[in-house]
């Protein structure tokens, strides 16, 4: 699978036109602030519906306009189709091959992709929301079930919440939305649970290979819908917690139990990473959590999915970035890097031979000679 052409509109400061891209390597450069990040940004919008940069959908459009659009066209197997998400008003809608889909879960999975960017640092050092929107965009990949569960879990949240602060006495009502509550929450922690199960290996097999001076890597899913014996919680254990906390809930007039509370333990040597890893152990612990990522993609679709990395020369130091970028050569899917300058990687000359070189200023993308 690769993406072939990318077309934003009104899409961050990019201007209208058609990117092209090879199947393989793809080196975006340009200075700080022109632009380079936005592509990859629209990769993404192309990929998941949203950005991995930014919640607010105001965000993405061009100063002064109210809507924007992405779209790319995508080749898999000798299978030609078209994506297009639009952004009016802050409300999504995806079209493929120009028919608009009734839900977001038919389109998310059509053009998987793994992003590492400086954000994703704080998928060690940040908060549980950081951790949980990791299992959300991947698990929402790897089961088409889960984007559905979790978009019907948000909204019986936001539900329940608002009746938690409206009229908190209606016990029939809540009742009734923890009823729905429990079966949505049972499947997403379900897939949750799931993924870091397949997850951890891969993860830990790819640090010993890179990292192994580290130490050891070790993952646990945190969440109150799991026994301690890491089990995920019966429908009605569920409603059983709901009914004991309910009186809390009351009181706080919030929703204090569920999936929206779930958090990983990323584990180094046995300590909590978060606490005792340094800032190079910090990528080489997500880029190992990324690698597993692509092999359980390619293991679930037959074909590696895109790979984002976004200021790589920044947050790599020179020895971990060559080992991993050239890990990731070996497996051979189509690859967008951005940086501020031609980085010297260890890689063969005829890979870089039949790389694709950009150059992106104000916005504007011109792709150049790769040898100039």
């Amino acid at each position: 699978m690769h993406l072939s052409s990318l077309s934003p509109y009104c899409f961050r400061n990019l201007s209208p036109g058609s990117i092209t891209f090879s199947p393989g390597l793809n080196f975006i450069f340009g200075k700080n602030g022109q632009g380079k990040s936005n592509i990859l940004e629209a990769v993404s919008l192309l990929s998941t519906t949203t950005s991995f940069r930014t919640k607010r959908s105001s965000d993405l459009t061009t100063w002064g306009k109210d809507e924007c659009s992405v779209a790319g066209i995508v080749s898999q197997d000798g299978t030609i189709f078209e994506l297009l998400v639009t952004l009016q008003h802050g409300r999504r809608s995806a079209f493929v091959n120009g028919d608009r889909l009734k839900r977001l879960s038919d389109f998310v999975g059509k053009l998987p992709a793994v992003t590492f960017s400086p954000n994703d640092l704080e998928l060690i050092k940040g908060g549980p929301g950081e951790r949980r929107a990791f299992l959300d965009r991947y698990c929402s990949f790897l089961y088409p079930q889960y984007f559905e569960s979790l978009s019907r879990l948000h909204q019986i949240t936001r539900s329940k919440a608002a009746l938690l602060k409206e009229n908190p006495s209606s016990l029939s009502a809540l009742q009734s939305w923890n009823e729905l509550f429990a079966e949505e929450a049972f499947t997403v922690a379900s897939f949750r649970r799931l993924f870091i199960s397949d997850l951890e290996p891969g993860a830990q097999i790819v640090h010993r290979r890179y990292a192994s001076n580290d130490g050891s890597l070790e993952l646990r899913l945190v969440s109150q819908l799991l026994h301690e014996s890491g089990a995920v919680k019966s429908r009605q254990e569920i409603l059983n917690d709901l009914s004991a906390v309910h009186q809390r809930e009351r009181a706080a007039a919030k929703v204090l139990y569920g999936p929206q509370r779930d958090d990983i333990e990323i584990f180094l040597n046995e300590k909590s990473s978060r606490s005792f890893a340094s800032q190079g152990q910090s990528r080489s612990l997500v880029l190992s959590l990324l690698m597993s990522v692509l092999e359980l993609l390619r293991a679930k679709n037959g074909d590696y999915p895109i790979l984002l990395l976004d200021d790589v020369e920044s947050e790599l130091d020179h020895g971990r970035r060559n080992d991993f970028f050239t890990a990731l050569l070996d497996h051979g899917c189509q690859t967008i890097v951005t940086g501020t300058e031609r980085a010297e990687f260890s890689i063969s000359n005829q890979l870089l031979d039949q790389a694709s070189y950009y150059v992106v200023e104000a916005g504007e993308v011109c792709q150049i000679d790769s040898k100039n």
